[in-house]
């Protein structure tokens, strides 16, 4: 797609809750964003309607494409307790 860190607006991540699940994805995103120019948003559908497994990866694309239509973000549901493996102050995310 030739696109570059700088092309990218928004992360819709496969996060599911898991915590080393989410911090090895969040670790990836990490390195590969390690050179954005500002801190990329971070979201998940999924905290939203849960993990259903055929239906999670067309749920995310439809996110993704009322939220590019609506020129909005959708609101993440965050944990109760954040996951310490996560370093948001270090990442570009």
């Amino acid at each position: 797609a030739d696109a570059g860190s700088a092309d990218i607006g928004w992360i819709e991540s496969a996060a599911n809750g898991a915590p080393l699940l989410d911090a090895v994805e969040f670790a990836a995103l990490s390195h590969v964003f390690a050179d954005a120019p500002r801190p990329l948003p971070v979201g998940s559908v999924k905290s939203w309607l849960g993990h259903a497994e055929a239906a999670s990866g067309l749920v995310q694309l439809a996110a993704v494409l009322l939220q590019l239509e609506h020129r909005r973000q959708l609101p993440c549901r965050t944990p109760q307790r954040p996951n310490p493996a996560l370093d948001w102050e270090k990442a570009p995310l």
